[in-house]
């Protein structure tokens, strides 16, 4: 049924609703609704130049995320309150409180429930996180990361006020009053209802001009004696227009343009902080300075103008190569237990004395130490990635990602093999010491012990054998590791060529002949050669096991048929064996994992960067935002001399108003000869300006202030550009010192268990040196130093990588916050930075565009 919305029903149902919107106003929701509207409009406007445009501005968490809240945002429920500070909301000084704060309800929640179902969680119920992973994950549930998404929204709010200043805007209300007054109080009684009605418009203009234009309806009932009514209603209007004081464009228009800078300032400012996250989370910097809410002209894009061009590794690749120095450790430890028994079974033999083998003993101890140490304050360190994350410290998280794999430099295949041959030798010498007792008793074929613990040696071979089948399998891998190195070979021999340049050009002390090419080019043959050689021994060495225990179960068999004499002169000999054959294969493994650390080693490569300081301080004045919002807010500041000058002057003011009013007892009755119009000027001479005086002088002062700050600032922006670019230089230099000593350091321990592993010369003496336990240890500990060190420089400059990225204002993430490598830079890819605009001098390359060339669009956006 159509109803017209002329019928009574419908007009009194619509003055009901009228008066309902009139005096609650419209929803809680409402209001939010617009206000998102408004700013992500204002950011979207702002955000449209491809230079800092902005894939994620919006305030809404997401239902993954920890700080989702469950609850509509306008009905929150009442949280958790401490029970003694809930009194004060019941009662307070005796009074009673409001009655209504629980409403909404209560609940007891104070994050997201069902957070933990969106995490990315194995089968072990561990979170496993990769860089990439993890840098979606600090962008999900990160509160930093989300309070200032909030800045920045405070901030576009700023905006939608001001510009609503300068709207047209309408006001309306009534007063409705019921007045009596009792005989004596006037010579008669009287019971008087009035009612006024007002619609007000008011407009400010740019020129500082304010028109107001209002409507005023009064209906009055006069209820003692006769009934009386009246009825009136006035129409006036006022126009003031400033013409020194308090007017003109730059005084009024300054507070809007603020506000319209600070919000651009804060849109480059969120699009760089976005970037500095990523470095946040992946190596451990600082992210930088976010959108600033406080809207001053010098808060916006300035604080983190400033980075230092020096790398230390944190967050997610610090955790990484902590993981790394760990494994390395474990080597040193692994390596140390084979050596310990190697001196102990040496120290068995007579070949060595019991000092040294107390000191392979006590580095053992230390290394052992050491690994509980570092594994302890990698933990710690996770604990505070999980902060940074915006994640609780109890929850498990695998750190997993294959960037720092190359490090590695033995397969975890072959550390684990080492590690189980290493635990035989040690059962397997604790056996041979039992064994060679109970020989030595009278009758060792009686004593069922005896043929025990033959029994336990013959099945610690058979987990030897199996070990040495292993072995074989891992010749292919490391013959894979070889076709890495030669596909390597064109960029190793090109980075060394230029390094050698680079340091014959500055006349650097540095020896050059760790840098051979040619040696380069032929190690891939040279190991080729040895792993055949290994190869050959490992192929038999299952073989040799088997036959090895064969003999050991055939002595155990023929133990009743041996003569007593007859049979210690055979167990000796068999017994001898086995430890051999044990040192055989460890050397076998140890010479096969010494060949493909030389090949990981050598495989390792930097991505090169060339470029000049000056050329990179140019690319950062066009790219980076934090520059732009510096060189904004020195204009504002110049900007506010003339905004304080303003106040110095005369109040001079143009006045122009007028109303008109009804005759009669009619409210809609208007006649031009009750109307009235006045124009005048009104002027205050400035007789005292002492205090605008001094903020106009304290206004010349920050400008110059302000100038020195920022070309302080550009210095500063150079001399990190120039230490990071020196640094890199640095890091490819000492990569190759760091190569080279770790070739080395792997040579010292090869040398030296080789040197273990000599049976005695013919008619010379079998023992070792005094020092042979302390140079395997002191080669060992080198080894594991240098290690960390190749890591650390090869770290160090993927961190500084990031940071010249991020410095010059290249870097680029995409739709995650994961950083696109731009990978090596060179002349060319300089020159596409730079557009072909690059010219020695200064870096100020954006002069200001006059007011009268920009188009009128522009200047105020729909």
């Amino acid at each position: 049924m159509n109803v017209s919305l002329s019928s009574r029903p419908t007009r009194r149902v619509a003055l009901a609703l009228g008066v309902v919107v009139m005096l609650g106003g419209c929803s809680r929701g409402y209001y939010r609704q617009q206000a998102d509207h408004d700013v992500y409009s204002l950011v979207s406007q702002t955000a449209d130049d491809p230079r800092w445009s902005l894939a994620d501005y919006t305030i809404e968490v997401d239902p993954r995320s920890r700080m989702y809240d469950p609850y509509p945002a306008d009905n929150e429920p009442m949280p958790p309150d401490d029970p003694t500070s809930h009194r004060y909301m019941q009662c307070v000084d005796g009074m009673r409180g409001y009655r209504c704060w629980a409403k909404f309800g209560y609940t007891k929640l104070r994050e997201n429930p069902d957070w933990h179902h969106f995490l990315p969680v194995d089968g072990k119920g561990m979170v496993v996180l990769n860089l990439n992973q993890a840098v979606q994950m600090a962008r999900l549930q990160s509160p930093n990361y989300q309070n200032e998404l909030e800045d920045l929204y405070l901030s576009a709010l700023d905006v939608s006020f001001q510009r609503f200043r300068f709207d047209t805007q309408f006001f309306g209300g009534n007063d409705t009053y019921f007045t009596a007054d009792g005989p004596k109080r006037s010579g008669t009684a009287s019971s008087l209802l009035t009612t006024e009605s007002s619609l007000q418009m008011t407009k400010l203009f740019a020129t500082g001009g304010e028109l107001v234009v209002g409507l005023a309806n009064t209906l009055m009932w006069e209820f003692s004696g006769a009934n009386t009514s009246t009825a009136s209603t006035l129409l006036d209007f006022s126009l003031v227009q400033p013409l020194l004081r308090g007017g003109g464009r730059a005084r009024v228009l300054e507070v809007l343009t603020v506000a319209e800078r600070n919000l651009l300032a804060n849109v480059r400012q969120m699009e760089r902080f976005q970037r500095g996250f990523y470095v946040q989370v992946s190596t451990g910097g600082a992210a930088g300075t976010g959108p600033s809410q406080a809207g001053s002209v010098l808060g916006a894009g300035v604080g983190s103008f400033l980075r230092s061009g020096t790398a230390s590794a944190g967050g997610y690749i610090g955790l990484l190569q902590e993981q790394q120095e760990i494994r390395n450790q474990m080597f040193n430890v692994v390596a140390l237990r084979e050596s310990l028994a190697q001196l102990d079974a040496s120290y068995q033999a007579g070949r060595i004395d019991r000092f040294q083998v107390d000191l392979a003993r006590q580095a053992l101890y230390n290394a052992q130490s050491q690994l509980l140490t570092s594994r302890t304050s990698y933990e710690t360190s996770l604990d505070g990635f999980k902060a940074t994350l915006g994640l609780p410290p109890e929850l498990p998280i695998n750190i997993e990602d294959p960037m720092l794999s190359q490090f590695d430099l033995i397969s975890n295949d072959l550390r684990k093999t080492q590690r189980s041959l290493a635990d035989i030798q040690n059962a397997v010498g604790e056996l041979i010491i039992l064994l060679r007792r109970q020989a030595a008793g009278a009758d060792p074929t009686g004593d069922g012990q005896f043929r025990k613990t033959l029994d336990d040696l013959a099945v610690h071979m058979q987990l030897v054998a199996n070990e040495s089948k292993q072995v074989v399998d891992y010749v292919p891998s490391v013959s894979e590791d070889l076709d890495h190195l030669a596909k390597q070979l064109p960029a190793r021999t090109n980075a060394l060529d230029l390094l050698i340049k680079r340091i014959r050009s500055q006349r650097q002390d540095v020896d050059i002949s760790m840098l051979d090419t040619d040696r380069v080019r032929k190690l891939p043959k040279q190991l080729r050669n040895d792993l055949a050689i290994i190869k050959a021994r490992i192929d038999a060495t299952p073989e040799q096991v088997a036959e090895l225990r064969g003999h050991i179960t055939q002595f155990g068999a023929d133990l009743d048929k041996i003569a007593p004499a007859a049979l210690r002169t055979r167990f000796t000999k068999l017994v001898d064996q086995v430890p051999d054959q044990l040192q055989k294969i460890a050397n076998d493994v140890l010479e096969l994992s010494l060949i493909q650390a030389k090949a990981r080693t050598e495989s390792i490569t930097v991505l090169p960067i060339s470029l000049a300081p000056e050329k990179a301080l140019k690319i950062a004045c066009m790219n980076r935002r934090d520059w732009m919002n510096a060189r904004a807010a020195m204009v504002d500041t110049w900007r506010l001399i003339e905004f304080n000058a303003n106040d110095l002057e005369s109040d001079l003011d143009i006045v122009f108003e007028g109303d008109l009013s009804t005759v009669g007892n009619n409210s809609a009755k208007f006649q031009g000869t009750t109307g009235r119009l006045r124009v005048g000027l009104e002027f205050d001479a400035p007789l005292t300006r002492l205090s605008e005086r001094n903020v106009y002088r304290a206004a010349l002062i920050d400008y110059q202030r302000a100038r020195r700050t920022y070309y302080q600032r550009v210095d500063a922006v150079s001399r990190s550009l120039r230490n990071n670019l020196r640094t890199i230089e640095l890091n490819q230099l000492n990569f190759e010192l760091r190569r080279a000593a770790t070739r080395v350091a792997i040579s010292q321990v090869e040398l030296i268990r080789l040197r273990l592993n000599e049976p005695p010369k013919p008619g010379a003496s079998g023992q070792f040196g005094a020092t042979t336990a302390r140079d395997l240890v002191t080669a060992l500990s080198a080894l594991l130093n240098v290690q960390n060190q190749y890591l650390g420089v090869w770290v160090n400059y993927e961190v500084l990588r990031r940071n010249l990225d991020f410095n010059m204002g290249t870097m680029q993430v995409d739709q995650n916050g994961v950083w696109i490598d731009p990978g090596p830079i060179d002349a060319e890819k300089v020159a596409q930075m730079l557009g072909g605009s690059f010219q020695p001098g200064s870096p100020e390359l954006i002069e200001p565009t006059p007011a009268e060339e920009i188009p009128l669009p522009l200047l105020r956006a729909p």
